[in-house]
């Protein structure tokens, strides 16, 4: 715990707490990360509670890639059908409905969960739309909604760690805010060397999904 609140000591509305330190260091083990690697970031954002009080919340970021890493080590894992999008509203898709599948108890799951553009599109302070999300629109909500899916699908490893592009929109009031220093796009993992230390074991491939 010592070491992760002087690892973070500089961050952004910080620094961690004893017991936001023991969160991170909960969800690291239970995604085998490395609190140190950059494989999961913590920020601590100013948030209004119940009682329209501000306090001070801790969010887990993390990329796409890491969260498909993380359900692919269980070996239950597959992707699931193309990602489907509404109509064009507000500059971009109105929504994304991203699937995944799950091997569990003999037989394939699947899971979805659906995103909208209007609650997740990063706003700079002017109102318009951020300059990644007008270039990649679908591409920046697809992220979103896989997460959501990802997550429901495999809440024991992901549950609490969201993708960068989930929070975004939560900085709608903040410009130039500095992105976090993610440990790559994909973490290597520990058999490759270097500090990616945490990054887990190799397991054989998931049974190929039936085809619908």
């Amino acid at each position: 715990v010592k070491r992760v609140q002087e690892h973070y000591k500089d961050i952004q509305n910080g620094p961690l707490s004893p017991a936001q330190s023991e969160v991170l260091l909960a969800r690291c083990k239970a995604a085998n990360a490395d609190p140190f690697a950059g494989h999961i970031i913590p920020q601590i954002r100013n948030a209004k509670d119940d009682n329209d009080q501000w306090v001070k919340r801790m969010a887990l970021v993390t990329t796409i890639d890491f969260l498909r890493l993380v359900a692919d080590r269980t070996g239950e894992y597959s992707p699931g059908a193309d990602t489907q999008f509404g109509p064009e509203e507000g500059g971009g898709p109105a929504w994304a409905k991203s699937f995944v599948r799950k091997f569990s108890h003999n037989t394939w799951h699947e899971y979805s969960a659906q995103a909208f553009f209007r609650e997740y599109v990063q706003l700079k302070k002017n109102g318009s739309v951020s300059s990644m999300w007008a270039k990649m629109p679908y591409g920046m909500l697809e992220k979103c909604a896989e997460a959501k899916a990802l997550r429901r699908g495999f809440p024991n490893e992901l549950a609490g760690l969201y993708s960068h592009e989930e929070m975004q929109q939560s900085d709608n009031d903040v410009d130039n805010r500095e992105a976090p220093k993610f440990f790559g796009d994909v973490p290597r993992k520990a058999s490759e060397g270097g500090q990616g230390g945490g990054a887990g074991r190799e397991i054989a491939a998931p049974p190929n999904p039936e085809q619908p």
